[in-house]
């Protein structure tokens, strides 16, 4: 009964989220960009972004490390991973953002591109050790079946990923037919492209969300592809930052993006270790019989 109820939930979720992140996407494609442009252009705010450059660099390297210690066999790397990957993909996706809005028209304008192969490699090396910290955990034997709770939850996140890519796409794909959007410098970028691609996007979103539903709902095999299509949805999602920097994509492609990479965030939170199922305790055995003592 519970599960049919957040069946229900994910539905009114999806409903409501799909024109929500459309007019989100409209707002952002129309109002942010030259607003926070121009702000950057007469006021020292494009100067937020060397600290928050640094900021990066340093997660950089707790990246790297966390990398690194996954490889040599660290047990509280190994479970900390995925949250490390989650955190980091979150950040990035964020960064970027901020930064393709306040542009340098410089070398710095490359910077932004620079973080995605750190954020993937850790998403990877995430993907890796949850798989080896399972089986070394189960010995290959079935997971337990999730929650009611953990259930409601990946359906609701599921949802709101889904609504998301699929509002964001459509917004995107209008404001470029109707020709409202930077254009962008490369002669192999198109429009039918770039409606295409956010097309793959969009049912991306939807499949990734199926199939991690379905590993919640299955068996070990089952999670496992889950947890993959998911990883690989959010390493998909870090590409957006290279296509804009380089003009692959026109310009205004970061907006969608942020969009997509929240989608990415909400899947990775639903496949995180808090949201499964935890063990449960194993019932205390008997006391020892107390020593004989001497007469």
């Amino acid at each position: 009964m519970r599960v049919g109820r957040s069946v229900l939930f994910g539905a009114a979720i999806f409903a409501a989220g799909t024109p929500a992140s459309f007019v989100a996407t409209t707002i952002l494609l129309d109002v942010a960009p030259e607003t926070v442009v121009w702000a950057a252009i007469n006021y020292p705010a494009s100067f937020l972004r060397l600290p928050l450059t640094f900021f990066m660099l340093a997660g950089v390297v707790f990246a790297v490390l966390t990398i690194l210690r996954v490889r040599s066999g660290d047990r509280n790397a190994i479970r900390t991973a995925p949250d490390a990957a989650m955190y980091f993909h979150a950040v990035t996706v964020v960064y970027v953002s901020i930064a393709l809005s306040t542009p340098y028209f410089d070398i710095w304008s490359y910077e932004p591109a620079l973080y995605a192969p750190f954020a993937i490699a850790l998403l990877a090396m995430a993907l890796s050790a949850r798989n080896a910290g399972q089986r070394a955990e189960g010995d290959g034997s079935e997971s337990r079946a999730a929650t009611d709770s953990q259930q409601s939850r990946a359906i609701a996140l599921a949802s709101l990923a889904a609504a998301m890519a699929i509002g964001a796409s459509v917004a995107y794909g209008l404001q470029l037919l109707n020709g409202d959007t930077a254009d962008c410098t490369r002669a192999w970028c198109s429009t039918e492209a770039t409606i295409a691609f956010m097309g793959v996007m969009a049912v991306g979103a939807i499949v990734v969300s199926a199939m991690m539903l379905r590993g919640v709902f299955g068996g070990d095999s089952a999670m496992r592809q889950g947890h993959l299509s998911v990883t690989m949805f959010a390493c998909l999602t870090l590409f957006i930052a290279p296509l804009v920097v380089f003009r692959v994509v026109p310009y205004y492609a970061f907006v969608p993006g942020l969009l997509y990479g929240l989608s990415a965030t909400a899947l990775l939170i639903s496949i995180s270790p808090k949201s499964e199922a935890t063990e449960t305790s194993e019932p205390a055995g008997e006391l020892p019989p107390p020593p004989d003592m001497p007469i």
